[in-house]
């Protein structure tokens, strides 16, 4: 915990210390940090953050006695990054495997609900979903390096591959994920019937919120709302298939309202949030 909230206080006066930087300074800084933050992927970020507040510092210093951030570095600020990360520990296993999770969460979480919004009981093709996150890992570390090896190019070229690059990499994730959902075989698979279907999400809902809200983790309240809509569309779906009420038109038009409705408070809520942070 103690690492966790120093490199939050690191990153945060890094943060207040590159508002001092004269323009030329400031853009020569923030590629030299993108770089070392998008390397650094499988070494300690306590010790990366740490570093790269100790050159925030120091290359403040040198402003204050008029030398520029391109003598400061030298001729090869990618050198520079690439020898430190040389002498960074590596991260635990654990820390590896953090964006993995996430990653992996965030494509199961999305795969989950749309299982769940189908008519009929929920049905996990759990190989499906084995091999989703697969992809999903690889398209994370894809991207990673990607960005990473593309910040020290000369600019209007590596905006030109970058683009591409990432474009050929989404579109390489999402035309696999299709794959994977149409052709995987169903040999894994998990049945939950209603209402187990049911309480099972809502249960799944109520836990995220707690998590999110309990961790006051603003940036995620819109996105759990708009989870908090599908979720609820699911369910009254399936409660109202299984008890036969209601006419199909009239339900299949409710949901799309409120599907439109959700999504555009979802939008409004992120938008304010962005402005709060």
């Amino acid at each position: 915990m103690a690492n966790k909230q120093e490199t939050t206080y690191w990153r945060e006066q890094t943060n207040l210390i590159e508002q001092q930087f004269n323009e030329k300074n400031r853009q020569f800084f923030d590629d030299f940090r993108s770089y070392l933050l998008l390397s650094s992927l499988f070494y300690d970020e306590h010790k990366v953050t740490e570093q790269v507040y100790a050159i925030a510092m120091d290359l403040l210093e040198a402003q204050t006695h008029g030398e520029e951030a391109q003598h400061y570095f030298g001729n090869d600020p990618k050198g520079v990054a690439d020898e430190l990360l040389a002498n960074t520990p590596k991260s635990n296993l654990k820390e590896r495997l953090k964006l993995a999770y996430l990653a992996v969460g965030i494509s199961w979480g999305i795969k989950f609900i749309a299982d769940f919004t189908k008519q009929g009981p929920l049905v996990l093709n759990l190989l499906d979903y084995l091999l989703t996150g697969l992809v999903t890992v690889l398209a994370v570390i894809g991207i990673f390096a990607i960005i990473s090896k593309t910040i020290y190019q000369k600019k209007g070229t590596s905006k030109v591959i970058r683009f591409g690059s990432l474009w050929l990499v989404v579109s390489g994730w999402i035309g696999l994920s299709l794959l994977i959902n149409l052709l995987t075989p169903n040999w894994w698979l998990l049945t939950i019937v209603f209402p187990f279907d049911v309480v099972l999400v809502g249960s799944l809902l109520v836990a995220a919120i707690v998590f999110v809200v309990s961790r006051k983790e603003k940036a995620f309240y819109p996105i759990v709302f708009l989870l908090g809509v599908f979720v609820l569309l699911g369910c009254l779906q399936k409660t109202m298939a299984f008890y036969h009420i209601g006419d199909p038109s009239w339900m299949t038009g409710g949901c799309l309202t409120l599907l439109v409705v959700g999504f555009l408070i979802f939008l409004w809520w992120t938008r304010r949030v962005m402005k709060e942070q």
